[in-house]
């Protein structure tokens, strides 16, 4: 589905205006009678004919270039849809690289409305399919798998039953939140950047299942106020609060350029194009955002949730600090899926053990999810499996994490269940 066309004629009429702007010399004589006589005879005069030559060949070439793009975002909608709902696996990782650096670059800039893998009456909108740079991360997983973050998906997909409550903080362009829509769920979904949050009420809309969402632009927090968000211009995954003031009055630039850098979610090729947008400064942004509690935030039946998911990039501790009534309903079911990095934490002064004794106050224990695959590349190498088994993250192994280099990130269940496994839901 072709959503825009960013091509147009926009070049032509440049073209003309820059050719009006240098004095009518790329008019085809339109303009002779404003020239002086020395310039349209002789040797002047055959620059009017080569501009008007050098005018029909630009536009002629325009025509063949916008020509090209043209197939080339029709052959990289077929591939998408192969790679996305093919049952057969063989040759996907090589049309994927076809894709990605063949198709994709010569198609013209697109947006493409993708249905869920793991919930096909969900769709959404993959934004800047085409051209460059490339679609963000999260964009490109849909585009060609149709989900993300595989393990907490499948997860999720067995957890959650028609009725549940599903409280999605962190939730970018709305993949979770649909999800959780498309299982039967009511859902609460919070983002705090501005421009993403437009991305998620656009996803929102495409069919019926948004209106089970009650989506809340705001930063979740300890407390009602207003806080700076650090946005990045090409990938709000990375948007976050942690850096500057409301974390320790770590500076902002220089400290998420180094956690980005060490990331775990960055393969080679990223890692160096950071480090090259980080010598410019370019890529972030600040902008005041009103923050609040969840406490606050819910209200009636929501605040019985089953399920909730807190990613904010390092602001989980001030999340969890900012729900203290809800997690001490013991006779909730609930259970709250954390992304734990002990990066982000070492920026506020915490640790991941620190955090877990703090839910362990709370009655609750810590399960970690398998690793996901951050790296698209690899994204159709192994096929899905059964969902995943939490496995026990007891305080030693998050000592190891703390002690542990740069970039240990992981996706970490708090459930009041006590096992080593968290082999099913909830009664």
């Amino acid at each position: 589905m072709l959503i825009g066309d960013e091509g147009g004629d926009e070049g032509g009429e440049s073209f003309e205006a820059a050719g009006a702007a240098a004095g009518g010399c790329f008019q085809g004589g339109r303009n002779e009678d404003a020239l002086p006589d020395n310039f349209v005879r002789g040797r002047d005069a055959s620059d009017i004919a080569t501009g008007a030559r050098a005018r029909r060949t630009w536009r002629r070439s325009r025509r063949v270039v916008h020509g090209s793009a043209r197939l080339a975002l029709l052959a990289l909608r077929a591939v998408a849809r192969y790679l996305r709902d093919s049952p057969i696996r063989f040759g996907k990782p090589t049309l994927l690289r076809i894709a990605r650096n063949w198709l994709a670059p010569a198609a013209r800039r697109s947006s493409e409305v993708v249905r869920l893998a793991d919930a096909p009456a969900a769709q959404m909108r993959c934004f800047g399919v085409g051209g460059a740079p490339r679609p963000n991360i999260i964009n490109e997983w849909l585009l060609y798998t149709g989900r993300w973050q595989p393990a907490l998906t499948r997860w999720l997909c067995a957890t959650l039953q028609p009725g549940d409550v599903f409280v999605d903080v962190g939730a970018n362009s709305g993949y979770f939140a649909l999800l959780a829509a498309a299982r039967g769920c009511r859902v609460v979904a919070v983002e705090a950047c501005p421009t993403t949050f437009e991305a998620l009420r656009a996803n929102l809309a495409i069919g019926p299942l948004g209106t089970r969402v009650r989506a809340v632009q705001l930063a979740a927090g300890e407390a009602a106020g207003r806080v700076t968000l650090y946005q990045h211009r090409n990938e709000p995954l990375y948007n976050t609060t942690v850096a500057g003031a409301g974390a320790g009055g770590v500076a902002a630039v220089t400290d998420v350029w180094a956690v980005l850098q060490k990331s775990a979610a960055l393969d080679a090729a990223a890692a160096s194009a950071v480090s090259a947008l980080a010598a410019e400064r370019a890529c972030w942004r600040e902008v005041q955002v009103p923050q609040a509690s969840i406490d606050d935030v819910l209200a009636g039946d929501e605040r019985a949730p089953r399920v909730v998911k807190i990613d904010v990039e390092g602001a989980e501790w001030a999340v969890l600090r900012g729900m203290e009534s809800i997690l001490r309903q013991n006779d909730a079911p609930i259970e709250i899926v954390v992304e734990l990095s002990p990066k982000w934490l070492k920026l506020q002064s915490k640790s991941a053990r620190a955090l877990l004794e703090y839910m362990n106050e709370r009655g609750f224990h810590a399960y970690a999810l398998p690793a996901d695959d951050y790296e698209i590349a690899r994204c159709h190498d192994a096929p899905p499996t059964a969902p995943p088994r939490p496995r026990r993250l007891h305080a030693a192994e998050a000592e190891r994490l703390d002690a542990a280099a740069d970039g240990v990130q992981l996706d970490v269940i708090f459930s009041r269940r006590d096992a080593e496994w968290l082999e099913k839901s909830l009664d």
